[in-house]
């Protein structure tokens, strides 16, 4: 028996004039782009002047570095260094506001601001067109209010993320604009340009290839009577799209590749050396227990979508199960609806066919963290839409889930905003004040302190990471720099409070060997100078060892 609690609900959300769903279902396509644009644009500033904001992670820094020698007309990288992925276009975008606003992390992280903006647009359209206004603005504010793992990525000048979803966005908009078209007036440009967003996005992060596979390359095969000069048009497009990428790759032996294949496949060089059924048994086995190691955290890197960073292990992991669930129904039932001709019905095959394609590719990639399930956030909303069915109340109430989640994730960002998070762990500018104090050019750090350093340093200072703690992996985007340091004759050393442990093993050192240092206290770090005999920072077995 229902209650009259149940019955007035019921009859609350069944009106006409449902509360300020009256004004959002009224169609006003204007006023709905304004608030988006400006609600997304605020939160994008707010978010780049905070403390959080201000402070760059390492590889956001490299980009940065990189912006210096393109702005000096001194090197013009395709990617990021050393690293044969991550496309280079925000460092020339970054290297153009040096020159007019001034070197520094909010120009640097400017050009994602125009991305973030024309993702929601785009987005907004999407939903707006498969589920009516009122649906499309709560889903394209769900995008707005993303979970604060992806406004830190895509906001960051990380050489894909913001153009990751900005790029799946447009494929995804582009094909649902091309199908609303009688073929005989779609012009052959529109698959043109959809070739060139697809080749420039995969040259930028190839995370985008789930989008191109499930959306562009069917748009083409539907073109049915003109579908060989839409496919070749098409690859035209693709061609010049990707040209960065493809030039790189004929001029350093197929790197962006072969980084690929190993990444992928779990094997090193040492690989070419071994039994051809060896190499293949071993990628099989590791296939098999990355399989099994993602299932198990799966929950959690799902959980992470709708659920702040402050909430415990189990509740993340619940919602991730059930958020799960909600995908795994929606890929279920609109692949079991395949033969639906209408325009929903297809557009949640599409969006079903993508998702499969996400989780494939991650998994034939190797890939486990939640910055590469980025691209199946803008599936949720449909997912939900379809699962929601026709009836008004689950409708509505799918609506409200979507909004209630915009909620959370806002509420989440209030703390985080306030510090710096782990990835962006300190301001450089007191460690390099006090260096340039005292003359320092040369010094070792961590990663992820030498590059953000050196970036406040303007390029004024050399930075080698080879002060790595117990279990880091060693990455060196610029080895001639490293070389450099270890030639110097009075590199200084940074110690900051991650550290510490390696700090002392370093003083023990000195002491042990009568070697006088001057040292500087920040509040962020320990800067060892002026050394009485150089001292050689080196790794051994993957650990920092200190040789003179």
């Amino acid at each position: 028996m229902r209650s009259p609690a149940y019955d007035g609900l019921r009859a609350l959300l069944n009106r006409p004039d449902w509360g300020a769903a009256r004004v959002f279902c009224a169609g006003n396509t204007a006023f709905h782009l304004s608030l988006l644009v400006a609600v997304s644009l605020a939160t994008r500033i707010l978010y780049l002047i905070s403390p959080a904001g201000r402070s760059l992670s390492p590889d956001e820094a490299v980009f940065g570095l990189m912006a210096l020698k393109i702005m000096a007309l001194e090197e013009f990288p395709i990617y990021c260094w050393q690293a044969h992925y991550a496309g280079a276009p925000v460092s020339y975008a970054a290297a153009l506001l040096f020159k007019v606003f001034g070197i520094g992390a909010l120009s640097l992280r400017a050009p994602m601001l125009p991305l973030a903006l024309a993702t929601v647009v785009l987005c907004y359209f999407v939903y707006r067109r498969l589920a009516g206004p009122a649906f499309g603005f709560a889903a394209a504010l769900f995008v707005v209010f993303c979970p604060y793992d992806m406004l830190f990525h895509s906001s960051g000048a990380f050489g894909g993320y913001a153009e990751l979803l900005c790029g799946t966005a447009a494929i995804i908009g582009l094909t649902r604009w091309m199908r609303e078209r009688k073929e005989v007036d779609l012009a052959l440009g529109w698959f043109f340009l959809l070739g060139a967003i697809s080749g420039f996005s995969l040259y930028v992060i190839f995370l985008v290839f789930p989008a191109i596979a499930a959306f562009a390359i069917p748009a083409v095969l539907r073109a049915d009577a003109r579908r060989i000069p839409a496919a070749a048009t098409f690859a035209f497009g693709a061609i010049l799209g990707a040209l960065p990428m493809l030039v790189y790759n004929a001029t350093t032996g197929g790197s962006t590749v072969l980084r690929a294949a190993g990444r992928s496949l779990s094997v090193g060089r040492q690989a070419a050396s071994e039994p051809l059924s060896s190499v293949v048994a071993t990628v099989v086995l590791q296939k098999i227990d990355y399989l099994a190691e993602w299932f198990r955290h799966a929950p959690g890197l799902f959980g992470s979508y709708i659920t702040p960073e402050s909430v415990s292990v189990d509740l993340r992991m619940a919602a991730g199960y059930l958020l799960m669930g909600i995908l795994c129904a929606f890929v279920g039932w609109a692949l079991w609806k395949r033969r639906s001709t209408s325009d929903t019905g297809r557009t949640h095959r599409d969006f079903a066919i993508f998702v499969l394609w996400t989780v494939g590719f991650i998994w034939l990639a190797n890939l486990t963290k939640m910055r590469h399930l980025i691209p199946l956030y803008l599936a949720l909303p449909v997912a939900l839409h379809a699962l929601s069915g026709s009836h008004p109340l689950r409708r509505r109430f799918a609506i409200a889930c979507l909004v209630g989640i915009c909620a959370v994730n806002a509420s989440s960002w209030v703390d985080q905003l306030k510090v710096p998070t782990a990835k962006t762990p300190f301001d450089p500018a007191h460690v390099v004040a006090a260096m340039e104090s005292r003359g320092v050019v040369e010094f070792y750090g961590a990663y992820w302190a030498v590059y953000p350093l050196m970036f406040s340093a303007e390029g004024r200072m050399i930075g080698a990471p080879l002060l790595l703690n117990a279990g880091d992996t060693f990455t060196d985007r610029r080895p001639e720099y490293t070389a450099r340091v270890k030639r110097a004759t009075d590199p200084a050393y940074v110690f900051t409070a991650r550290e510490a442990p390696l700090r002392v093993e370093f003083e023990t050192f000195l002491q042990d060997n009568d070697i006088a240092a001057e040292t500087l206290a920040t509040p962020n770090a320990t800067i060892f100078h002026n050394l009485s005999r150089p001292v050689i920072a080196d790794l051994v077995d993957g650990k920092t060892v200190f040789t003179l």
